[in-house]
């Protein structure tokens, strides 16, 4: 049985984000670029929650250049996408101010 995902407000910014920066060379593959990732992160997290590295509380896993980091309650069957940033980042910061 699969788990369901969900997007906190903050890592939906952080895709915002990503479409905007990507836009400003090519607005089309912006969305399309981040529907796939939303896409991935749906199939693979809902399916293999636990695939990802410990990082103090929660999990964080690579998805080509960009980092996820989520939550995940196995008793309710739920991951939290906490953070969705490029790889090069610095995002344990990132994660700490939030």
């Amino acid at each position: 049985m699969s788990f369901q995902v969900f997007f906190t407000s903050a890592a939906d910014a952080d895709l915002d984000g990503i479409i905007d920066f990507i836009a400003r060379d090519n607005p089309v593959r912006a969305m399309e670029f981040v529907t796939e990732l939303q896409e991935r992160i749906n199939t693979i997290l809902g399916e293999f929650p636990l695939s990802g590295n410990q990082y103090q509380r929660s999990r964080y896993l690579a998805f080509d250049n960009y980092v996820v980091v989520y939550d995940v309650d196995e008793q309710a069957r739920e991951v939290y996408i906490l953070l969705v940033t490029e790889g090069h980042r610095q995002w344990r910061v990132v994660l700490e101010t939030r």
